[in-house]
This record gives structure tokens, C-alpha cells and sequence, in this order.
């Protein structure tokens, strides 16, 4: 493992390919095998990481690592992850878990690369767009991110994140999105000047 030897979880491995993919991709200056290396990489990490998280396991590729997990994330996996316990009122219209390689995480990162004055940040497994958005307003939409209007900002998430029950739903600001999931906040700028 050369790109992702530190990563423990699925939130840290996600980052840290966003901030691979600004180094590497051969339109912002990188070489090109060396990109598909560090993506055939991920796709190996991702499937063990997931299959981990799926039995209940932390990861023990890295033994002498040390090995936390925020209340949060135990909280997540409890409620989000685990069987329903309330009672069953008929087929559910929610999608089934997607699978690692139908995660659309690549699809995106490889759309924002190309996208000039678009800030990223990164909520949770969601990723949050700002900046010069209008300019940019096709390519977002065929990358199938959405326009959250009271906030004018647009959002990815991955599939398996979608609400379909209303009374979940609700006006949260981003200030409450940032303190409950976290931010990171990346600009290409920022990442071309940070590691180059």
C-alpha cells in the first residue's frame, strides 16, 4: 500500500483520495498511471474497509496503528446501519446498500477536478459545493448533484444516504451540518499550492 496506509475508516480514506486525486490527475499536472495505480488502491481498501464496517470489525491492516472511533461514528453505524426495530408498514422505496464500485465517489471527484472557483467541503459522507457554482450549473446537474436553494448551495450524496421520509427531512443550517458530521474544506487552488 502506497497511497493509503493511515486511513482507518471510510471518511478518512474518501478524503484522502480527494486530496490524492488533486496531486495525481493528469490534467492538473500528475501522471497518469500513477492515478489509475492510486484508484485501483482505493477500490482494494474500499472493499476491505466496507466489508469491516459490514461485520461489525475495525480495520487491522495497520496493527501497530492506533485504532479510535468517535462517539459519532459508533452512534452512526448503531442507528443507520443496524436492522429497523420499528415495525414493518409495508416495502420501503429506500434503495438497497450500494455496492463499493457503485459508489459514485469517483465520478464526482473526477467532475469537481475539472470545475475552476468551486470551494468542496465535505460533510459526513456528503460533499458540499459553494463558490462560483453558476457558472458551472450543467455540469453539476449532470453529475447529479442538487441545489440546496435556502442554503444556495449545491450537494452530492451517495445513495445509500437519500431520506425518503419527510418528517426526517428538515431545514438544518450548515453551521449544525458542520458541527454535527465535521468539515473539511478544500479549493483546487489550495491543494495545488499545498502540495506542489
Amino acid at each position: 500500500m502506497i497511497y493509503f496506509n493511515d486511513v482507518n475508516n471510510l471518511n478518512e480514506l474518501k478524503s484522502r483520495f480527494r486530496q490524492l486525486a488533486f496531486k495525481l490527475h493528469p490534467d492538473k499536472g500528475g501522471n497518469a498511471k500513477e492515478f489509475s495505480a492510486m484508484q485501483q488502491e482505493y477500490e482494494v481498501v474500499y472493499r476491505q474497509l466496507k466489508r469491516n464496517e459490514g461485520e461489525g470489525k475495525q480495520s487491522n491492516r495497520n496493527a501497530g496503528a492506533d485504532q479510535r472511533s468517535t462517539i459519532w461514528e459508533d452512534l452512526r453505524r448503531k442507528y443507520h446501519k443496524g436492522p429497523s426495530t420499528g415495525p414493518k408498514t409495508g416495502p420501503t422505496k429506500r434503495k438497497k446498500a450500494h455496492k463499493p464500485d457503485d459508489d459514485g465517489y469517483f465520478n464526482i471527484i473526477e467532475v469537481l477536478i475539472h470545475l475552476d472557483g468551486i470551494i468542496i467541503e465535505q460533510c459526513g459522507s456528503w460533499l458540499w459545493l459553494s463558490g462560483k457554482t453558476k457558472e458551472h450549473t450543467k455540469a453539476l446537474k449532470d453529475a447529479g448533484c442538487r441545489l440546496a436553494r435556502k442554503k444556495k448551495m449545491w450537494y452530492w450524496r451517495p445513495a445509500d444516504a437519500a431520506c425518503n421520509n419527510r418528517r426526517k427531512r428538515g431545514y438544518r443550517s450548515m453551521a449544525y451540518i458542520r458541527k454535527k458530521y465535521g468539515s473539511v474544506k478544500i479549493t483546487a487552488e489550495e491543494e495545488m499550492r499545498y502540495y506542489f
